[in-house]
């Protein structure tokens, strides 16, 4: 079993620094298509519903350890709504918001 270049047949036996850089441009040029493209799907701030907003604000109070405070619509009234770093969520304004369903409970 010889691994090494044939010598029966002339020839290269394997690719050269210039053809993996040019596969390298390929692909990332490639990649920055497809980022662009999702990046440019994902729904922003202002589209997203209360529910998506509360949940933005706790996934970044839980990542950064600090409180983080957000204010969304419900109903016919803004809501303050902190965010703590241990997943809870408290309104400001006297009662709780349930984290999973986004829906304002009253104390």
């Amino acid at each position: 079993m010889d691994c090494g270049r044939s010598t029966d047949r002339p020839g290269r036996a394997g690719t050269t620094l210039t053809e993996l850089m040019v596969v390298l441009v390929v692909l990332s040029v490639m990649a920055t298509f497809v980022s662009v493209a999702w990046h440019s799907a994902q729904p922003s701030a202002a589209d997203a519903g209360p529910a998506s907003v509360i949940a933005a604000a706790r996934r970044q109070a839980i990542e950064s350890g600090a409180a983080v405070q957000a204010t969304v619509t419900l109903g016919d009234s803004a809501v303050h709504v902190l965010a703590l770093p241990d997943g809870r969520l408290v309104g400001t304004d006297g009662g709780d918001v349930d984290p999973l369903s986004g829906q304002w409970t009253s104390r």
